[in-house]
């Protein structure tokens, strides 16, 4: 696969969004060297591990931020500084 690390950070990306929404957190760790763990997973022969995902409830008490609405950033037809509704 031509863009197969491209793809698997961008799954990430939309993995730890899902993550978010459900109160949960993770933190991406790249190991260092890879290749030792692949024995431990027992992946098999033409995989590569990318990276690791540990998944958990956070202890940070943050609250988490407020999503702006859609109009706020997305505009048809014309540039506006107003904050307008997607219809």
């Amino acid at each position: 696969m031509p863009y197969g690390t491209e793809s698997t950070w961008l799954s990430i990306g939309y993995f730890t969004i899902a993550l978010e929404e459900r109160y949960l957190s993770t933190v991406t760790y790249t190991p260092p060297y890879p290749e030792d763990l692949k024995g431990l997973f027992n992946a098999p022969e033409g995989y590569k591990l990318e990276t690791i995902l540990p998944i958990g409830y956070s202890a940070d008490a943050k609250p988490k931020e407020k999503r702006k609405s859609i109009g706020s950033f997305i505009y048809r037809n014309a540039w506006s500084r107003t904050t307008e509704t997607i219809a």
